[in-house]
């Protein structure tokens, strides 16, 4: 199989917030109930200042409410996607024609840039979102294949072989 496709800030975006997912989205019970309890005492704070600001309560706790909203903003903020297409948009080489050959032995990687082939073997996992595949060399070094470029029969054969030559993702 060969492909030949542009990246597009939707792929990298998708692909950053699908690592992201990888090496964060396992979080526990315990820190979200934290951070729900956090939510609430924020919230009764913020409602107590903007009905009361000269309680007592109020002023003890609306700088905790300014926090945790600033808190919530600076860590959603990557999951907007918005620093990657900023990335993107730096990254020239990312914009350039990229043509991926799969077989049996390895995947070949060519753009005006230079040339690459990687075994099978060299392949520690990958992952699939709804429109991209992610192929890890290593545990953040990562390729992008997306799907917009493969009709209905080559995603299913193609996840096959990787789930035949790189396991389960």
């Amino acid at each position: 199989m060969t492909f030949n496709f542009q990246l597009n800030e939707n792929d990298f975006a998708d692909a950053q917030r699908s690592h992201l997912r990888k090496r964060y989205g396992k979080v526990g019970i315990v820190p979200l109930v934290g951070f729900g309890l956090l939510v609430v005492l924020g919230l009764v704070g913020g409602v107590s200042w903007l009905i009361d600001q000269k309680s007592e309560a109020a002023r003890q706790m609306a700088p905790m409410a300014i926090l945790l909203v600033l808190f919530s903003l600076i860590t959603l903020w990557p999951w907007s996607g918005i620093p990657y297409r900023r990335q993107f948009r730096k990254i020239k080489a990312l914009h350039l024609p990229i043509q991926i050959s799969v077989t049996d032995t390895e995947i070949s990687y060519a753009s005006q840039n230079g040339q690459s082939k990687i075994s099978w073997s060299a392949i520690e996992a990958w992952r699939e979102s709804k429109s991209i595949f992610m192929l890890y060399t290593q545990p953040s070094v990562f390729s992008i294949l997306p799907k917009r470029v493969l009709n209905a029969d080559e995603i299913t054969a193609f996840r096959e072989l990787l789930t035949s030559k790189a396991g389960k993702s």
